[in-house]
């Protein structure tokens, strides 16, 4: 898992600066289609890495 978290942290730093869009689509059971889609456009001006304790919780943090 480590490795996966430097390679993701290394995308992210490479990519400081710029414009990023995430989509998320839902496809609904025993259609093979897409019936939700979410999407967020953000700029990414830093990046840091938490640690949740090996918790596999949902966690969102918001710090001020």
């Amino acid at each position: 898992m480590a490795q996966e978290i430097q390679d993701l942290s290394n995308w992210l730093e490479s990519h400081k600066g710029e414009t990023l869009v995430i989509q998320k689509g839902e496809v609904s059971t025993g259609l093979q289609q897409i019936f939700d889609t979410d999407q967020v456009t953000l700029e990414l001006n830093h990046i840091s890495i938490v640690s949740n304790n090996g918790s596999i919780d949902d966690i969102y943090l918001s710090r001020s």
